[in-house]
């Protein structure tokens, strides 16, 4: 039986990390961003951004965005559906034989689910450019050449025909100074398009599939991460691939979330559960599942919004229009990150940050290559 395991503490009793290791560095190789599906009407849905990190040919990290625009608030927002309007979850019930099999039931989040499986447009940015591509994304490199030896093919333009004025005094030298800097863009335009592929029809979810469980059957450890609706995004993948890839090993998977809200029932948890193992053994296992969530010092209360998909649907009729079954629950109780932030600041990346670097590193300080206006949003000591 799945339990509530919500992130509240009464005793203020923090938990910090015990996973000690030792330095590593990590190369980004590649960016997505933007991935969306649009309706009938233009509209477009779900805004989901992540990278692809290396470290040498040992390990893979798919590190998901957080919520950064409307588009990803209005993912947010969405209730629970039941798990069977999904198609990502279709596999188990084809191959469920008897009349008397499990299938996969349940309500899981409608927005975390759509913005990971239904998302087919958006924009991949190939990072490491002139370096050899990582062994475990090897396919990617493949796809993302193919998408760019698309996007140059010329395109058919129809011929216009433009009048000038007989007084071209006047214009001729704002014009002469405007192609001159109009050059200069195309060529800054040109150099950008190399490096970028505006992917449209590829859905993301087979994408990740494939960089996934290419690298878990080669033998690297795959850290799937995620801060709020990051984290949400980054644990559906990680069922998507215990769940409907049986074939690929998953002890070096491991799924990191902060500040995650719940994606689903107990219903659904009991019955993936039943379906598989080894999805089961992932999402209790505190050596391979490791779930943060940031605690105030001050008053001993913890990031809100870990909880609030049950806050806001465990209730009479929330929980009808909601679409629950039993009750909205993570599966693993929670490690408490002790900051001085409040109320809001909880959720901040800054507070999760700073808390994750005080309880792994004896001097506090977090160390990154990145550029000195990014180091200061991280928190990073100058």
């Amino acid at each position: 039986m799945w339990k509530s395991h919500n992130a509240t503490d009464t005793t203020c009793k923090q938990k910090f990390g015990q996973r000690r290791e030792t330095e590593k560095r990590y190369t980004v190789e590649w960016l997505f961003n933007n991935w969306h599906e649009k309706d009938r009407n233009g509209i477009k849905w779900h805004d989901s951004d992540l990278i692809i990190a290396t470290s040498g040919s040992s390990e893979v990290v798919i590190a998901f965005a957080g919520t950064a625009s409307t588009a990803d608030a209005l993912t947010n927002l969405q209730t629970l559906e039941p798990v069977s309007h999904s198609g990502l979850f279709e596999q188990p019930r084809r191959k469920a034989r008897s009349k008397n099999a499990t299938l996969v039931e349940g309500g899981i989040h409608r927005g975390f689910l759509n913005a990971y499986a239904r998302v087919v447009r958006g924009k991949i940015r190939k990072i490491n450019d002139g370096n050899e591509a990582s062994s475990s994304t090897k396919s990617l490199d493949e796809h993302f050449r193919t998408c760019i030896g698309q996007q140059s093919q010329p395109k058919k333009s129809s011929r216009a025909v433009a009048t000038m004025p007989r007084d071209t005094n006047r214009i001729k030298k704002p014009v002469k100074g405007a192609l001159g800097k109009q050059t200069k863009r195309r060529g800054g335009k040109r150099r950008r398009r190399r490096h970028v592929c505006k992917s449209n029809g590829n859905r993301l979810m087979d994408i990740l599939r494939d960089v996934t469980t290419k690298s878990l059957q080669s033998g690297h450890t795959v850290h799937l991460v995620g801060h709020s609706l990051a984290g949400s995004l980054a644990m559906i993948h990680a069922l998507d691939i215990a769940l409907n890839h049986p074939g690929t090993p998953i002890k070096r998977l491991h799924l990191w979330t902060f500040g995650a809200p719940e994606i689903a029932d107990s219903a659904f948890f009991e019955s993936v559960g039943m379906q598989s193992r080894r999805v089961r053994n992932l999402l209790s296992d505190g050596e391979r599942y490791h779930r943060y969530v940031t605690q105030s010092k001050k008053n001993c209360k913890a990031d809100v919004v870990a909880s609030i998909t049950s806050t806001s649907l465990n209730r009479g009729a929330m929980r009808r229009l909601g679409g629950v079954q039993g009750d909205v629950v993570h599966t693993i109780e929670p490690e408490f990150l002790s900051c001085n932030a409040t109320g809001g600041e909880l959720h901040e990346m800054k507070s999760y940050l700073g808390a994750l670097s005080l309880s792994a590193s004896p001097d506090g300080q977090l160390k990154t290559d990145f550029p000195p206006t990014l180091r200061k949003w991280l928190g990073e000591a100058a």
